[in-house]
């Protein structure tokens, strides 16, 4: 779950009653086939009545879906914007002593260390008390986009937590770096903790750390924060012409059209499901139309909007 505040959800472009009517043809569609698959082996009126039988099951088990893909929807979009919001606070970081007070008051509104003492000039800046167990926080200088932080450095103040670990001054270690690692600190990270219990805290982790110390201590704050953001994204969402005409729904519109000729000359139907499967083909036919020459229009225009 925690990977979420990571991910960039998928954004769906369509309203409310884009997604409705979307799914009203999915219904109608899946009616019209069981309908036109039941006829060749039970009389009309049986057959009609299974049909709306399943595809009205299909209808129930569809909104219940919805509702679910919604909320986790929401979910995700709220877990995601409140990890961005930290990532930029965790980005605007532009040296070490910064980087140091943000952990430790970090470390400090977090319940699951105690104790938490900050000393920026210390060799080892940081130390508390984790899971009964006495720590040192050591911490990379923040690096430049696409560049590592200074290696020599970096090695040196690496190398100076591997001797008071060995020391015996505290009993694990954690290494936070939010920028580049350069291969060479990474691989001096690694060796360190084939002997000694060292962990390194990746900027995501932090953003899960914050997330977390935000939600104790100042409520739902962040969370509310990604509310207010969702609602700015819901009120830019376009208009039902937009949705029903978009450049990529007239391939699908066209077949659609094609597939339901097919089916409605090949099949032989009668009755009702022939002109059911028949009004769908002429709709979907002048869909098709529509949003082809809706959007070439759109591309031959040109204008500041």
């Amino acid at each position: 779950m925690s990977r979420l505040y990571h991910i960039k959800p998928r954004q769906d472009s369509r309203n409310r009653v884009a997604r409705t009517l979307d799914f009203l043809a999915g219904v109608l569609l899946f009616w019209v086939f069981a309908l036109a698959v039941l006829l060749i082996a039970l009389p009309a009126h049986m057959a009609f009545c299974c049909s709306l039988l399943a595809a009205s099951l299909m209808c129930l088990a569809g909104v219940r879906l919805q509702k679910w893909r919604k909320l986790k929807r929401q979910l995700h979009n709220r877990m995601w914007l409140a990890g961005e919001k930290l990532r930029i606070e965790i980005d605007n970081l532009k040296t070490r002593d910064d980087l140091i007070m943000f952990v430790g008051l970090l470390l400090d509104r977090s319940n699951q260390f105690e104790d938490v003492r900050v000393t920026p000039k210390d060799p080892v800046p940081i130390l508390s008390i984790y899971r009964g167990s006495k720590v040192g926080i050591q911490c990379l200088p923040p690096s430049l986009p696409g560049a590592a932080a200074d290696t020599g450095y970096c090695s040196e103040i690496i190398q100076q937590l591997g001797e008071d670990l060995e020391k015996g001054q505290y009993e694990k270690a954690f290494i936070v770096a939010i920028g580049e690692i350069h291969p060479r600190v990474r691989w001096l990270i690694k060796i360190l903790g084939r002997n000694l219990q060292v962990a390194l805290l990746s900027k995501e982790k932090l953003v899960e750390l914050a997330v977390r110390a935000e939600q104790l201590s100042g409520g739902e704050e962040v969370f509310e924060s990604g509310v207010k953001q969702e609602r700015v994204v819901k009120e830019t969402e376009p208009g039902i012409k937009e949705v029903v005409l978009a450049p990529k729904k007239g391939l699908r519109y066209l077949a659609a059209f094609f597939m339901l000729a097919v089916f409605y000359l090949f099949v032989h139907l009668t009755g009702l499901a022939a002109w059911v499967c028949l009004a769908f083909i002429i709709i979907n036919g002048i869909l098709a139309l529509a949003c082809f020459i809706a959007n070439r229009e759109k591309r031959g225009a040109f204008r500041l909007e």
